[in-house]
């Protein structure tokens, strides 16, 4: 029986229902499920995840830290004596594109941090000449890979792209149209995308947890590169989602008892 905590999405209802279909949800139960929730609770035989590693995921300067140190590839860089243009910085807070900065050259620089404490700034990350993102779902050591599309490419371009920016690409997020989709066909690349989805999990101690990241031309040469740009600790979910973390952290449970 598991008891879930988390810190308010909407969408965690869906792991609440399978859970419950399952006979598994209840509010006392000896299994916490942490759904990026750091607060302090009771005791329990096993917690997942433990509140000490969801922070090493919360906090993004630990996080690339991390990666560094694990050889995972990220090209994020919390030294701002390097930084290089064009490239996005980053807020310590941010999600949903909000807390994140596009800059061309140093003036923009300079003005960004007249206007904002410098130390607000986690790090920086050079444009990439992306070609596909992703969205990893690990749980477990098991992988559900889901690939970011346009649902202009779905539903019609010009029914759907209305009251779309211009240039909404530069940040990909559901606001200006994009959503994950399954992978339909699977190469030699999915394959290393799941590797490094489970090696980022385990170098931040995590049972599971959302890995973004994406494929992109390396200048100069034919082959693709592979970045991890963050992990979520407590994912939005869809019904098929919850599916897979419910039946993988089942696995988990029985096989920590």
């Amino acid at each position: 029986m598991f008891e879930v905590k988390h810190y308010g999405l909407k969408s965690i209802k869906y792991l609440k229902e399978e859970l419950a279909q399952r006979d598994l949800l209840s509010g006392n139960a000896p299994y916490l499920i942490r759904w990026g929730t750091r607060k302090k609770f009771g005791e329990y035989k096993i917690e997942v995840n433990e509140k000490e590693k969801i922070k090493n995921a919360s906090n993004k300067l630990r996080s690339i830290e991390l990666f560094h140190k694990n050889n995972i590839p990220c090209v994020a860089s919390t030294s701002f004596e390097e930084i290089i243009f064009p490239c996005f910085v980053f807020k310590e807070k941010h999600a949903h594109g909000n807390g994140i900065v596009f800059l061309t050259s140093k003036y923009d620089y300079e003005d960004l941090i007249s206007r904002i404490e410098f130390n607000k700034l986690a790090y920086w990350s050079p444009l990439l000449p992306i070609k596909q993102e992703y969205r990893a779902h690990v749980c477990n050591r098991n992988v559900l890979l889901l690939r970011k599309i346009f649902m202009g490419d779905k539903v019609g371009e010009l029914e759907y792209n209305k009251n779309i920016k211009p240039f909404s690409y530069v940040v990909r997020n559901r606001k200006n149209g994009y959503v994950f989709y399954s992978v339909k066909k699977w190469s030699k690349v999915h394959d290393r995308l799941c590797k490094i989805a489970i090696n980022v999990i385990n170098s931040l101690g995590l049972v599971f947890g959302a890995v973004d990241l994406a494929t992109y031309n390396i200048e100069g040469e034919i082959k693709s590169g592979i970045n991890v740009f963050e992990v979520n600790s407590g994912p939005s979910l869809s019904p098929r989602t919850a599916k897979f973390y419910v039946d993988n952290l089942v696995k988990y449970v029985e096989e920590n008892q």
